[in-house]
């Protein structure tokens, strides 16, 4: 287990700048800094406009351009047209000016630690759910999930009649009909939770709480999104970290993106390092 150094925070632009602030902060904030023998590339965007899909996607293309690319190989999808046909929909929703320039919106403090999970250690808490829940379905990512959530429950010996809640990231690209191209540039993704009691979460094995985060994925299909954004647009809101309550989890920056990857030329990819903003991608390079 590690301590993320606190300097590294330091290097990156837009700390503590909130999404709705877009209307007065940048979109996109790129810097390059050259040190003694590589080069530290920072790069931070609003959440409000790209998810960690079209984030890393505006990161390969940008490593192509920079790679002297006749064509970008894999062209952006720009055609933004809502996907649901709702009542009385407006492109523009308002939101009461309370709801967002409230007093939880003041930045939290959090200590950020590492944990190394191997890929044996992963495998054989998915086949262990599968078998004992007699399924297929449960993924590396749902029980790693359940295993990190019902541990920190456990840890914490909370009353049993409390709730925790655990707040997972969906891409909708391929859930909604017709789906939308992988290569769709913007933010696709919606906050999915799912809310047990304290109780109920301790009194089975890790297997039974992956299942629980499986069944919350697959129930979000076209016809439940719609139903989240129809309720949206009639009572609009923004989530405030200190509106939260103390047992609510959220997974945030999941690494299934292969930021090794990308060449820019300037030699091969020798650190990756995670930052404290809304969404951050960051490479150190070697210089030949």
């Amino acid at each position: 287990m590690l301590d993320q150094s606190k300097c590294v925070r330091e290097f990156f632009p837009l700390n503590g700048v909130r999404n709705q602030e877009a209307t007065s902060e940048p979109f996109l904030v790129v810097q390059v800094t050259e040190l003694v023998d590589s080069i530290f590339i920072r790069c931070t965007s609003n959440h409000a406009l790209l998810d960690g899909l079209s984030f890393w996607h505006f990161y390969g293309s940008w490593a192509e351009i920079s790679c002297s690319f006749n064509v970008i190989s894999k062209k952006t999808f720009f055609k933004l047209e809502f996907p649901f046909k709702i009542d009385n929909f407006s492109n523009r929703i308002s939101i009461p000016n309370e709801r967002i320039n409230s007093n939880s919106t003041q930045q939290m403090l959090l200590q950020e630690k590492v944990f190394d999970f191997t890929k044996q250690s992963i495998a054989k808490l998915k086949a262990k759910a599968n078998v004992e829940m007699n399924t297929t379905k449960i993924s590396s990512h749902q029980v790693v999930l359940a295993h990190v959530w019902q541990s920190v429950i456990r840890f914490r010996n909370l009353n049993h009649n409390q709730e925790t809640t655990f707040e997972v990231p969906i891409d909708m690209r391929k859930r909604l009909n017709p789906p939308l191209p992988e290569r769709f540039f913007g933010n696709a993704i919606y906050p999915a939770t799912i809310t047990i009691k304290t109780g109920e979460l301790l009194e089975h094995e890790f297997e039974w709480a992956a299942l629980q985060i499986n069944e919350m994925f697959v129930s979000h299909d076209h016809e439940r999104f719609k139903y989240i954004y129809e309720n949206c647009m009639k009572d609009p809101e923004v989530t405030k970290l200190g509106d939260l309550p103390s047992n609510y989890f959220m997974l945030h920056n999941s690494p299934r993106f292969n930021f090794y990857k990308y060449d820019f030329g300037w030699g091969k990819t020798i650190a990756k390092v995670e930052g404290q903003t809304s969404l951050k991608g960051k490479l150190l390079c070697h210089l030949d």
